[in-house]
């Protein structure tokens, strides 16, 4: 899992980077609860910069 520079994951927010990668660009807000699962092994998430994810987002694999 990466987490770019000046990027924030709130209180409660799950990221599992167990089953596929998860990337995080920079200056992205992932806020409370949100969760973001990869759904199998060839799914990996991609969030770019300057995203805002709002509270109880759910992702699976996905480019953003």
């Amino acid at each position: 899992m990466k987490i770019g520079e000046n990027s924030s994951v709130w209180y409660g927010a799950v990221i599992r980077g167990d089953k596929a990668p998860v990337n995080v660009g920079r200056n992205t807000i992932i806020q409370d609860l949100a969760r973001i699962i990869p759904r199998d092994q060839n799914s990996p998430v991609n969030i770019g910069e300057n995203v805002f994810i709002g509270p109880n987002s759910s992702l699976g694999s996905c480019h953003i």
